[in-house]
């Protein structure tokens, strides 16, 4: 019973966005997006969710003004993850992320003598393609693109390019020693 709940509040959810706010919204029917989770859309922006796209509590999509986001069909956003797009992030089908994954396709502009412009963004568009898990913490920064099949591992920042079927983890070797 709680699954149908859910899957009608996250029709409704988005019900709401497309034909209330008059936002541009396209969506498959069965969504399951926590009650917890938000959705935030600029004007002119683009939000495409295929078939079955699971958001956990306190999950956040962020689309800016002319920003376009598409997620997948059958793909999940665990815990506090966020997905903020500027320009463009395409996520592919099947993808699984962990709690706390953050991908962001902007940066704040920041320039020597004027310091940090707050509502200046660099951005570049941002590709995980079909098939892929992000574990808990990941960090995947603009013009980063990962290929289908691969694993991103525990607390790994992207930047770049991941060649598909690849396994990236950091090298997190401990340096332990007594306390002298």
């Amino acid at each position: 019973m709680k699954k149908y709940f859910i899957v009608l509040v996250s029709f409704i959810k988005l019900s709401l966005y497309r034909f209330i706010l008059r936002k541009n919204v396209i969506f498959e029917n069965i969504q399951s997006h926590s009650i917890f989770s938000s959705i935030l859309m600029k004007e002119k922006s683009y939000l495409k969710l295929g078939m079955n796209t699971q958001f956990d509590a306190w999950s956040e999509v962020f689309v800016g003004a002319g920003a376009k986001v598409s997620i997948g069909s059958r793909t999940y956003l665990n815990k506090r993850c966020i997905v903020s797009a500027h320009d463009s992030i395409i996520i592919g089908e099947n993808c699984l992320f962990g709690p706390d994954v953050k991908i962001y396709d902007n940066n704040h502009s920041f320039e020597k003598g004027f310091g940090l412009n707050r509502r200046e963004h660099k951005t570049k568009p941002i590709v995980i393609e079909d098939n892929c898990w992000l574990a808990s913490n990941v960090v995947v920064l603009a013009g980063s693109k990962i290929g289908k099949n691969s694993v991103i591992g525990a607390s790994v920042v992207i930047k770049g390019e991941i060649p598909e079927n690849s396994i990236v983890t950091s090298n997190t070797s401990l340096n332990i020693r007594p306390i002298s």
